[in-house]
């Protein structure tokens, strides 16, 4: 009896780093998606720094108009995409629910920001940004998010040291150490796998 159970749990952790691989796997697939959104935050956010700081243009946080127009198409793209799966782990589902939090969490603190002012906004959108690579890097077992969420964070309490044009170029290398840095990495890992394990890797991730 006690070897049968061993073995049930020897099967568990399987089926469990089964699901962990297939889930990295999932988003890997998807790093257009993810590095769409790494560089277009970060465009956004060097355009605006560019716009204020080199144009002194008053309307420079015009800048992010352009950004969420390229979202809109962008969560078009994933409703399709996900449409197109026939199975999904609870890791896949726990990613995307995720990410939806973010999203609509940043949204809510866009609408906050509206009425108290954009000074400080920087510093809690790398907040959020070390709270979500945590726990995506915590549920896919993979490491670089962790250390990203780390640097996030780190950096969103030296933002509350500078100036607010100085917050704008720090959250963009946040960008860059929390999306795109770790969805290139993902890319790699994932082509990596393809060959290692015999299977095609999608041409276009």
């Amino acid at each position: 009896m006690e070897d049968k159970q061993i073995q049930s749990a020897e099967e568990s952790i399987a089926i469990i780093e089964k699901m962990i691989e297939q889930a990295k796997k999932s988003v890997a697939d998807n790093s257009f998606l993810f590095l769409s959104w790494g560089w277009l935050l970060f465009g956004a956010l060097i355009t605006q720094f560019m716009l204020k700081v080199i144009f002194r243009y008053p309307y420079h946080y015009y800048a992010w108009a352009l950004m969420y127009l390229v979202l809109a198409f962008l969560l078009f793209y994933l409703k399709r995409k996900v449409a197109k799966r026939m199975t999904t782990t609870f890791i896949d589902r726990a990613i995307q629910y995720l990410l939806i939090c973010l999203v609509i969490s940043s949204l809510l603190l866009t609408l906050v920001f509206m009425r108290i002012g954009w000074e400080n906004c920087y510093t809690f959108y790398m907040v959020i940004m070390a709270a979500g690579c945590f726990l995506a890097g915590k549920l896919l077992q993979y490491r670089p998010l962790v250390i990203a969420s780390v640097l996030c964070a780190v950096m969103a309490m030296l933002s509350t040291y500078i100036s607010f044009d100085g917050k704008i170029l720090l959250c963009g290398f946040a960008v860059l150490v929390s999306y795109i840095i770790p969805g290139y990495l993902l890319r790699s890992a994932y082509r990596r796998g393809a060959l290692n394990y015999g299977y095609k890797p999608d041409p276009n991730v």
